[in-house]
């Protein structure tokens, strides 16, 4: 019985050798250095459209920056031209536009 399984071992570990044996391939050195200038080539191009995606995702940034800046100013120059009203009429700007600062004690 014992025969039997360390057979049946030899023949596993056989085929299992051959199999893996079986899909190396033998090849030459400008193949070789063939697939290195293609990954390398490969590698190079994503690189590149990571950094064209990052500049695209910079330029988004920033536009989106800039529309908020512009509605920044707008908001600044309302204040600014209440803040004149007010002075010119010599009244309290929060009676042209909500209070910066509410109480819970006051009504």
């Amino acid at each position: 019985m014992l025969w039997l399984f360390l057979i049946g071992a030899v023949v596993g570990c056989g085929l299992t050798l051959l199999t893996i044996f079986s899909e190396y391939k033998v090849r030459s050195k400008q193949w070789w250095e063939n697939r290195c200038q293609e990954k390398a080539a490969l590698d190079a191009s994503l690189l590149e459209a990571v950094a064209v995606n990052a500049r695209l995702w910079v330029a988004l940034a920033s536009s989106r920056a800039a529309v908020s800046v512009e509605a920044s100013v707008q908001t600044q120059e309302h204040a600014l031209v209440l803040a004149d009203t007010a002075a010119t009429e010599c009244t309290s700007p929060s009676e042209f536009s909500t209070p910066l600062i509410t109480s819970t004690t006051r009504t």
